[in-house]
């Protein structure tokens, strides 16, 4: 589905338990569903590119390919803490899913599959940051401009009050 700002709608099946995980990260960052996913998986995307800018994503995919060849193909449905049948769209930029489609070209992964590889990682380290205080201290830096315009504007308010009193 294609509209006039260069949007398609794209969409990952996810498990209920995974799509929780997801969602508990949005709550605690103060995002919707769609939004951290799209946070996601623009800085997953930006960083396999710069892992494939110095060779270590080739890296990765041979030592894959390696590993499957000597102890056989895996099978991820029984291990991917992703796979689920609910689908769930997101609406990226054309030029987003053509980056996608690249990188999961070279890769040798659906689209699909990169997108869910992408999630899981960005929710573990979510869930790491969050354990460790990271988030609290990202929102904080994040939001600190917006309660310093807040502190100033009462101050001024108090005393412009101030000034009528007198």
């Amino acid at each position: 589905m294609l509209n006039e700002s260069g949007e398609k709608n794209v969409s990952v099946k996810m498990n209920e338990d995974f799509i929780k995980r997801l969602d508990d990260i949005a709550h605690l960052v103060k995002l919707n569903r769609n939004q951290i996913i799209r946070n996601i998986l623009e800085i997953g995307v930006e960083e396999i590119e710069k892992l494939r800018f110095v060779g270590i994503l080739q890296l990765s995919l041979i030592i894959r390919d390696l590993r499957e060849s000597i102890l056989g193909k895996c099978n991820l449905k029984a291990t991917d803490p992703v796979a689920g049948d609910k689908p769930i769209p997101i609406k990226l930029q054309n030029e987003f899913i053509a980056r996608l489609d690249s990188l999961a070209e070279k890769g040798g992964l659906s689209r699909h599959q990169l997108i869910k590889n992408i999630l899981r990682v960005g929710v573990e380290e979510g869930e790491s940051m969050a354990k460790y205080g990271i988030i609290k201290l990202g929102l904080l830096l994040r939001d600190l401009p917006e309660s310093f315009r807040v502190f100033f504007k009462k101050g001024d308010e108090a005393y412009k009050a101030s000034e009528k009193i007198k």
